[in-house]
């Protein structure tokens, strides 16, 4: 769900990515007031721009639209809407530009009744970079978020599917405090050899850090020219007065999908 549908399109483009090889995806724009007809009519037009674009990507999402005074009722009710396929929805992708801090306590509140709500959630941190020349993936996962693993790769393979992306690689960054990384090495490689993480070995790198300003620095010296960095959200970032601060993590990356898986994904 957004409200920039139509001077920010990189959300836009991710949801088709995914939607164009794995199920449906459904792109809700949101024009805040209170509703009327008037209101209605001009959030029609804009949504018949974003249809054009989804026929012309030959996409598998369905464009809709949402009058609400706040972020947060529109989201509700968002989260109530049935499946367009037929299936529960599952999933949340929000977004925010970095440039614009107003927006970061709107997506905050966001992920908090996301998650609470049972859905996973995806939040996109765009950047006027719109993933470069398409062509690399970064996963960077620590030992607070090796659940959220599965479904980062998950959803790195997914992209690296669509056409857009079919030069792309992906590399996966396992980090692990200095103190543990013989034991982190080891529960990643069991990971691996019980194909929970569909990798091979010749693209992981090992990364110990003692800091998250350590961690910051590995990040920007690997992931600086990369296209998209996909980074896990852990439970406890969720109830931390820090959210805000840790979306904004990264800050030499380019665009960062961070994620937060509240179903076990198994790949095979």
């Amino acid at each position: 769900m957004t409200r920039f549908g139509k001077g920010r399109l990189g959300h836009f483009d991710l949801l088709r990515w995914i939607s164009s090889k794995h199920g449906f995806g459904h792109f809700i724009l949101l024009l805040d007031g209170e509703y009327s007809f008037s209101s209605e009519v001009q959030e029609r037009m804009n949504v018949d721009e974003l249809i054009k674009k989804t026929e012309i990507s030959q996409a598998g999402i369905f464009v809709d639209s949402i009058i609400c005074p706040t972020f947060k009722s529109a989201l509700a009710q968002t989260l109530q809407m049935p499946g367009i396929s037929g299936l529960p929805n599952n999933c949340v992708l929000l977004e925010f530009d970095p440039e614009n801090p107003g927006e970061i306590e709107e997506v905050e509140q966001g992920v908090r009744l996301t998650a609470n709500s049972l859905f996973n959630v995806l939040v996109l941190r765009s950047t006027g970079y719109r993933f470069g020349y398409r062509s690399s993936i970064d996963v960077w996962v620590t030992e607070d978020d090796l659940k959220n693993a599965p479904m980062m790769l998950l959803l790195a393979y997914i992209i690296v599917g669509n056409p857009e992306w079919k030069s792309a690689e992906i590399r996966l960054f396992a980090c692990s405090d200095a103190s543990d990384a013989e034991q982190e090495a080891d529960r990643l490689s069991t990971l691996m050899k019980e194909g929970r993480l569909p990798i091979s070995m010749h693209n992981v790198t090992s990364v110990s850090y003692s800091s998250q300003k350590v961690l910051e620095q590995k990040v920007a010296q690997q992931s600086s020219e990369t296209d998209l960095v996909i980074a896990g959200l852990a439970a406890a970032d969720l109830d931390s007065d820090k959210l805000g601060q840790i979306l904004r993590s990264y800050e030499k990356a380019n665009d960062v999908l961070f994620v937060h898986a509240i179903e076990e994904i198994s790949i095979d």
